[in-house]
Parts: C-alpha cells; sequence; structure tokens
C-alpha cells in the first residue's frame, strides 16, 4: 500500500481513504473515518471535504480533528492544522478546495491562507472560482474532467482547458438543506471505477452521468439506498 500520486486521481486501487464516519462498508476499502468536528453543526460536522484538504503528501486538517491528525501521520503524510473552522460561512470552507492531480479549484477569499500558499508552492495550476464549496461541487473523473452542480466552476475550468459536465444541482440527499452536492457522493475508487454513496440511477441526469463516464471509461460503482452527501470520498492509498 502506497500513498497516492496524484491528489485523488489514483492509478491503481483504493486501499486507504478518508470519509465521513457516516459512510457506508466499501468491499476492500479501508477508511479513515472523519468523527464530527465540534466547531461545525451537523450534518456537514463529519465531512471529511470540510475537515480535511489532500495535496500529495501533505493533509490540512482542522485542529479539531487529533484522532484523524494521528493516523495520517502513521501512514507517512505530513500534517498541518488549521484552525479557525466553525458553521458560520466561510469559516466552514476553509478546507473546501477540489485538489485532483495538479489542479485546485478554489475562492482564494474563503480558502485557508495556509492551503493556497501550499498549493502555489508546489506549483498547482489555480482555477479561481466564487464557490466557496468548491470540493462539495465537484466530482473528479481524471486530472482533466470533472463533474460539477455548479455553474461557475463550470466556466472557470473550461476556461482551464478542463472537461467538464454540468449537472442540475439538486437529487441528492443533505439531511438539513433541500439538496446536497455532487462532489460530497462520491469519488474515484480505482482509474476506471467511480463510487457512489447510494443509488445514482435515481438521479434526474443519470444518463447524462453515465455518458459522461462512458466517456472515460470509468464504470458506476453504488452502495444501497438513495444518493446522498457525505461529504466526499478522497483516497489516500492505493495497492
Amino acid at each position: 500500500m502506497k500513498l497516492l500520486s496524484k491528489t485523488l486521481i489514483p492509478q491503481s486501487r483504493v486501499k486507504l481513504a478518508l470519509a465521513s464516519a457516516e459512510c457506508p462498508y466499501i468491499d476492500g476499502v479501508e477508511i479513515l473515518k472523519v468523527n464530527a468536528n465540534p466547531k461545525i453543526d451537523s450534518p456537514i460536522s463529519s465531512h471529511a471535504d470540510v475537515n480535511v484538504c489532500v495535496v500529495e503528501d501533505t493533509a490540512f486538517v482542522s485542529i479539531e480533528q487529533a484522532e484523524l491528525t494521528n493516523s495520517l501521520k502513521k501512514i507517512g503524510m505530513q500534517v498541518v492544522e488549521v484552525g479557525g473552522l466553525s458553521t458560520k460561512y466561510p469559516y466552514d470552507s476553509r478546507l473546501n478546495v477540489a485538489v485532483f492531480g495538479k489542479n485546485a479549484i478554489l475562492n482564494p477569499k474563503t480558502a485557508d491562507s495556509q492551503l493556497v500558499e501550499h498549493l502555489k508552492r508546489k506549483n498547482f495550476n489555480l482555477i479561481f472560482t466564487p464557490q466557496g464549496y468548491s470540493k462539495c461541487s465537484t466530482l473528479p473523473v481524471n486530472e482533466s474532467a470533472i463533474i460539477t452542480c455548479d455553474r461557475s466552476i463550470e466556466k472557470a475550468v473550461l476556461q482551464s482547458g478542463i472537461d467538464c459536465l454540468y449537472i442540475q444541482p439538486n437529487g441528492i440527499k443533505l439531511e438539513g438543506y433541500d439538496y446536497g452536492f455532487i462532489g460530497g457522493c462520491g469519488g474515484l475508487i480505482s482509474p476506471k471505477e467511480m463510487l457512489f454513496f447510494g443509488d445514482i440511477t435515481k438521479h434526474r441526469d443519470y444518463k447524462k452521468i453515465e455518458s459522461y463516464l462512458s466517456k472515460y471509461d470509468v464504470k458506476i460503482i453504488t452502495t444501497s439506498g438513495s444518493l446522498v452527501d457525505l461529504g466526499s470520498f478522497l483516497p489516500i492509498c492505493e495497492c
């Protein structure tokens, strides 16, 4: 088992991932579970994309997630602890940056300054958007293709040369909200397999999603139940 060489983009089968403590069992994948953050209101308090942002071998982690920090250090990751998260926007979106491959979609006004500077030092392609919840709104398919439910992200990535499928921002459950977000309901579990939390076939844009993933030879893997936003599936280690 080794750390992914490309952030969120596995080159083989994923063996270890970050996900909410609410994440269902996934065959063959060990989950480092993110517990509820007392500074963030439920139901997003345990969402991985609220509490953690992975950049290659470095993880930016909410200071309230001490147990998770220790677990990440044990597998060889560098950890930067980030304080100041709270329920009120934009303080709940400081780590909600969509990093995939060498790209990073973010709102520079809401993203944590340490994280942004690290991305600059590592020569990431920074794609700016007014959407503070960039990772919630982005599902990476590969290094140069995403699915999003946000028009500002669609516009920004297309201008950056990244392919994009826009889907309707509804049809995904998130308790306490009108709907959840596509980036929060899954992630890649191998280069050619996309995991969804729940039944993606019930989404109104399923045919578009299926066709888009098929274009990149990516198969759909689902868990049981309704499609739900659990705060992203973030692959960390692969075979």
